[in-house]
């Protein structure tokens, strides 16, 4: 009967202490500020206006095509590759002009 109650108090072991490791596992933070309209895979348009970036994104269905794609978001950077798929661009924080977010127009 000892046996038995040593090999459960081994197992209950690593269980407990593997535990904390996998309760402080927390979702990934909510990206706010300049980025806080951006996804990853999302379709942007992405144009240099002299030393700076402008980032469009364009909500719904836009029957236009958007020539960059979102990878990666950080806290003060973004990083975009091209429709081909050959050129990938991060973008720091102080070269964004500005973060447009086009809603669209509404028709009644």
């Amino acid at each position: 009967m000892q046996t038995r109650s040593g090999f459960v108090f081994v197992a209950l072991v690593p269980a407990l202490l593997l535990t904390p490791l996998f309760a402080q596992q927390e979702a990934p933070p909510k990206v706010s500020g300049v980025f806080a309209t951006l996804k990853v895979d999302q379709a942007i348009n992405v144009k240099e206006t002299g030393e700076r970036y402008l980032l469009t994104l364009i909500d719904g269905e836009s029957k236009l095509p958007q020539p960059h794609t979102v990878l990666e978001i950080g806290q003060d950077f973004v990083v975009v590759k091209d429709f081909t798929g050959l050129n990938e661009t991060r973008i720091p924080l102080t070269s964004i002009k500005a973060v447009i977010h086009f809603t669209g127009f509404e028709r009644k």
